[in-house]
């Protein structure tokens, strides 16, 4: 159940700041800073990877670096319904 919590929680943050930047409410720095600080907050030894995806929208990955093992995997679309 934690892991769950964790993963709901990781979700609603990283939609907050793609839809806060779509809408022009923050800059581009501002929305790397979110995810910097988010970046802070996620389990050691694990990475917050982001990718363009060519059909539009954005996938966020969570890494294990040694492994390459996925943890979390999100895909927001142009609508910011995420695909979880």
């Amino acid at each position: 159940m934690k892991a769950y919590k964790r993963h709901q929680a990781l979700y609603q943050k990283l939609s907050e700041l793609l839809g806060a930047r779509d809408r022009g409410l923050i800059t581009q720095a501002e929305y790397e800073q979110g995810l910097d600080d988010l970046r802070l907050t996620l389990p050691p030894h694990s990475l917050l990877m982001e990718i363009d995806l060519r059909e539009g929208g954005t996938r966020f990955l969570v890494r294990r670096p040694g492994t390459g093992e996925i943890l979390d995997l999100f895909d927001f679309r142009r609508s910011y319904c995420a695909d979880h």
